[in-house]
């Protein structure tokens, strides 16, 4: 089967022994988390686990340990640290011999702070007079330790240790997680049961709110509305034709997702935090296609035909013909027949793209004379071109992205506006943009991209320059790059892999690494919805021949630094 009608579960290989910085911790500390760890280690006997934590696991006949050391192999620790080893006592002397580690994950000391320089001598005083003595102080606070062992998250076998400087309030300032048992990965939903697709053009909608993902799906032919928390799907809607977010899509406000449905007698439009659903608005005028929904701050503003309807604390309506709504920095902007609107003050000209803000100004693409559409800024007053290329698609793929001390933006190629040095250049002839898709992290522009002797691959770009990150279908195929999307410092597409199938990537630098094939028959994954990342899980959607397009869900703390891996 395509899927294997079941969740499959893989262990991800244990990584090398490549030392990874950790928070410092108090010294005072140390001992107390051997002693926990220990103890949780322990707890793992020769036949099974105590039964309220981990039930049906098998071990060998070994036992864990994990001991305390100097520093293991080749590190960075240049103030000096100390390991963690982990390993199986094979020879039963409950000491963990050299030959018996299994992994050395290093804990770096921080650096020492330099001296403050040495104030001026005083001068010699006259003793005073002994004062009376204080009240006593209050009690400080001491620290604690805490841990749980079980499945944790998406780990099916783990050992999660809290730390804290405050016993009274038991704030965690610090985490340490171990997965000794397996990640899941695995088709979530068959909502649409057997060959049906749950997810379809129309009604493949998602956005992650307090830890759920909610979305739409098909269910016995009517689109309705589900959560997911991790593998936990629930039914939030009735089992009516809903079509949430049919013209809007979801919107994130104030904690909870706005989106239009219809209850069978009018489109309005509705919200939910994941568990309860609340009918928002009762128009005259309901909601239709062309319509848009933009939250700002505390506000919402919905754009119809007839005017904008701005909703929350600056609630009323605005009638007229607009166009092209956006916001940012808690403001709204839009077109009108006689010039955008930018919080109230008309600054003319026509914006065509998402708005970017600092230092106080506006930069977006717009056209404002003959030369159609070029880079502009604005104090929320005037109006400035910053740009005049030939031939100008400007911003029609990549909307303008801060990078460093520049800007990006598209023209069929990636060009660049130096704020500092205000000029403009042109960052390849050779690599052209290929589509919308696209992701900024950690200073660098990753996008969909096309060569002349590769296809479309996936690129990196600064203010600096562009390249290819890798030729994964080697030559002029294509491994055409999707849902670019970056999560903690990484980025994760979605890319065609050698075989010709779809596969979901982590993305760096270094190169392209498949971590997770959702089907083993070359069908398409991400076609619907996006990726979209929550605490454990990130979820899309793939087609099966058994299942048909169903979500998924891969735990991306294989890939992270959230977990140790034993």
């Amino acid at each position: 089967m395509s899927d294997g009608n079941h969740v499959k579960n893989k262990k991800q290989e244990q990584k090398n022994n490549t030392p990874i910085g950790k928070k410092q911790k108090l010294f005072n500390f140390l001992t107390i988390i051997l002693v926990v760890i220990s103890l949780g280690m322990g707890g793992y006997n020769l036949n099974n686990l105590q039964s309220d934590n981990i039930e049906d696991n098998q071990f060998s006949s070994s036992s864990p340990l994990i001991d305390f050391g100097g520093l293991y192999g080749t590190h960075q620790c240049e103030n000096g640290g100390f390991s963690v080893l982990i390993g199986n006592d094979l020879n039963s002397n409950v000491d963990l011999d050299y030959e018996e580690i299994e992994a050395a994950k290093n804990i770096c000391h921080g650096k020492q702070g330099d001296p403050g320089p040495m104030g001026n001598r005083g001068y010699w005083g006259y003793n005073g007079s002994d004062g009376e003595n204080g009240s006593d102080g209050a009690d400080g606070n001491s620290a604690f330790i805490q841990s749980k062992t079980g499945p944790i998250g998406t780990c099916s076998s783990a050992i999660l240790i809290e730390m804290g400087n405050d016993s009274t309030s038991k704030e965690i300032e610090s985490r340490l997680k171990l997965c000794l048992g397996e990640f899941y990965e695995g088709r979530l939903t068959d909502i649409a049961s057997s060959t049906g697709n749950s997810f379809v053009t129309g009604c493949s909608e998602g956005i992650m709110v307090n830890d759920s993902l909610i979305f739409s799906a098909i269910s016995a032919g009517n689109c309705m509305l589900f959560s997911a928390k991790d593998t936990t799907i629930t039914q939030i809607s009735n089992s009516t034709n809903f079509l949430p977010g049919f013209h809007l899509g979801f919107t994130l406000h104030e904690n909870r997702v706005w989106f239009d449905a219809n209850d069978g007698l009018t489109t309005q439009l509705w919200s939910t935090d994941g568990t309860d659903l609340v009918q928002e608005t009762s128009l005259m005028q309901e909601v239709s296609s062309g319509d848009s929904l933009v939250s700002s701050g505390e506000n919402l503003a919905l754009l119809q035909d007839n005017g904008i309807r701005f909703l929350g604390n600056s609630s009323g309506f605005t009638s007229g013909s607009y166009s092209n709504l956006t916001s940012i920095n808690g403001k709204f902007a839009y077109n009108s027949n006689s010039g955008i609107i930018l919080d109230g003050v008309n600054i003319g000209g026509e914006i065509h793209s998402e708005m970017i803000f600092r230092d106080g100004l506006y930069y977006f693409i717009a056209s404002s004379d003959s030369f159609g559409r070029e880079l502009h800024l604005s104090n929320g007053y005037d109006l400035v071109r910053l740009t005049q290329i030939p031939n100008s698609l400007v911003g029609n793929k990549i909307t303008p992205t801060f990078v460093n001390n520049a800007i990006i933006f598209d023209s069929n190629s990636l060009y660049v506006y130096g704020i500092e040095n205000q000029t403009t250049y042109q960052l390849s002839t050779d690599i052209l943009v290929h589509s919308s898709d696209h992701a900024f992290s950690e200073g660098k522009l990753w996008l969909s991209c096309s060569l002349a002797n590769y296809g479309n691959e996936i690129c990196i770009a600064d203010e600096n320059g562009v390249h290819m990150v890798e030729d994964l279908v080697a030559g002029i195929g294509s491994s055409n790059p999707k849902l670019i999307t970056q999560h903690d410092g990484m980025v994760f597409a979605i890319l065609v892999n050698s075989s010709g199938g779809e596969s979901l990537y982590h993305v760096s630098e270094e190169g392209l690494s498949q971590v997770y094939v959702p089907n083993q028959d070359n069908l398409e994954v991400g076609d619907r919805g996006e990726l979209w990342f929550g605490p454990n899980l990130v979820y899309l959607t793939a087609d099966t021949l058994t299942h048909g397009t169903e979500l998924f869900g891969w735990s991306h703390g294989q890939v992270s630094d959230d977990w140790i891996i034993i």
